[in-house]
């Protein structure tokens, strides 16, 4: 049984709405767009129990990154403020990836195709000094056969780090330590999800998307009252928000 039994959607709007464009070889470390293929992913599950997908991109730029589409308890989703369920933003960006890369509209992700494989993969892994690293090993997972190799063209924003305590992560020189969020997907042809779905005969969301991020290389993080009150920074531990 797939990694994917364990979701528990609700599905929140219309494939319109959940599609809608929001207005982020070298590896990839600044803002802008990107066009690459798929390498290789597959499901993951954190140390919490939240499930996502790692994927890793490559051609002339390269990118690896770990999208979580659920909560601790499989949760697609989570209510907002206001009562109303809303989708989480992972769960709507592999519905998009999956819809750029395969053309299929699925009712639900836990019908994604899997096979099991055994793939070589740096996992995160502690030390004996209680710290975290990244260890080649060969590990089991649940293979997405479907993305392999397909065309994809990606927006990714940078965005300042925050360690589990939401304070920012500073690195040794000082300087803010940023991640890469992804803003938006297209197909080889610079059509969006949203665009694809609707029958759009003309690419508009690519430029926006392109000049969202250009104005605003770096997107602020929200850090936590403590923290935006004066609260110490603390060292960097990129892989510290990995382990929720």
């Amino acid at each position: 049984m797939s990694i994917f039994a364990k979701l528990k959607e609700q599905q929140i709007g219309s494939t319109e709405e959940q599609f809608k464009d929001l207005g982020g070889a070298s590896f990839i470390s600044e803002s802008g767009v990107y066009s690459l293929n798929i390498k290789r992913a597959w499901a993951i599950e954190s140390k919490g129990g939240a499930i996502g997908i790692h994927v890793e991109f490559g051609g002339d730029h390269m990118l690896d990154m770990d999208i979580y589409m659920t909560n601790k308890e499989g949760e697609t989703f989570y209510v907002a403020p206001d009562g109303k369920s809303r989708n989480m933003k992972g769960y709507l960006d592999v519905k998009k990836i999956n819809y750029i890369a395969t053309g299929k509209l699925l009712a639900s992700l836990a019908d994604i195709p899997t096979a099991e494989r055994i793939v070589k993969a740096k996992v995160l892994t502690e030390t004996p000094d209680g710290t975290y690293e990244r260890v080649e090993k060969e590990i089991k997972v649940d293979y997405l056969i479907e993305w392999d190799s397909k065309p994809i063209t990606i927006c990714v924003q940078q965005v300042e780090a925050l360690d589990k305590e939401k304070n920012l992560v500073i690195k040794k020189d000082g300087s803010v330590a940023t991640n890469l969020e992804l803003v938006n997907v297209y197909n080889s042809n610079g059509f969006s999800a949203s665009e694809l779905f609707k029958g759009e005969q003309e690419p508009k969301a690519l430029e926006k998307d392109l000049d969202r991020v250009t104005k605003t290389p770096i997107k602020k993080a929200k850090q936590s009252k403590s923290a935006s009150s004066g609260a110490t920074a603390t060292k960097q531990n990129i892989l510290s928000g990995l382990l929720w």
